[in-house]
């Protein structure tokens, strides 16, 4: 989902959209937490962070009613939308044009995890803070209250165009603070955190990739 969160949107100076905006992006992009991001040098140049509350679907569904929308919820973990805005924007030389489907779904670029925390559990705790750092320093500090679209809302709108299978996954937005806006991208060696309450700390440490010479 993009411009989901309030704070984020008045940090870009956005008005709040009327309906949820989202793209779709490959399995390929997710990985776990812990591990190396290996990310291509084409793409390294501006090199954001997203975190973000990431839902998983539980049961497959089209045209889901927003108040039966939870029953087809697995629970929640904590996702990273890594972006290259670059890409995103259209400003890269490698690929002119705006993708932001290519610009957020490089191999690795959808690390996911430490754990699930079931739906029950989800809703029963109320607003999740949220806090992203890199290398420890605080870049974002928001709360899932500041979301503009709830879970049923968004799981709704989405199925009315496309089914929603078990075992996808919606990540929800993300909120003020982004490197976007002060310039502060990524890195190769940077370390990545992503904590919400009640779940726990997702980490990632990229790594720059030449271009494997093609054979």
């Amino acid at each position: 989902m993009g411009l989901n969160y309030r704070d984020h949107a008045a940090e870009i100076g956005s008005p709040l959209p009327t309906f949820p905006r989202f793209h779709l992006v490959p399995g390929s992009a997710v990985t776990g937490s812990g591990g190396a991001v290996t990310v291509p040098r084409f793409a390294a140049e501006k090199l954001d962070y997203e975190g973000e509350l990431a839902i998983v679907i539980g049961r497959t569904g089209r045209s889901i009613p927003e108040e039966s929308a939870w029953t087809f919820v697995a629970g929640a973990t904590v996702a990273n939308d890594i972006s290259a805005r670059d890409i995103q924007l259209g400003e890269n030389p490698a690929l002119p044009m705006s993708s932001p489907a290519l610009a957020k779904g490089l191999d690795g670029f959808k690390p996911l995890g430490p754990a699930l925390l079931t739906t029950d559990e989800l809703r029963s705790r109320g607003p999740l803070g949220i806090t992203t750092r890199v290398n420890a320093q605080v870049r974002q500090s928001s709360s899932t209250s500041e979301l503009v679209f709830t879970v049923p809302e968004l799981l709704a709108r989405i199925s009315s165009f496309l089914t929603l299978e078990a075992g996808d996954v919606v990540l929800t937005g993300t909120p003020g603070g982004v490197g976007l806006v002060d310039g502060r991208f990524l890195s190769g060696g940077d370390v990545v955190t992503v904590t919400i309450e009640h779940i726990g700390t997702l980490t990632s440490t990229l790594v720059d990739l030449e271009p494997t010479a093609a054979t």
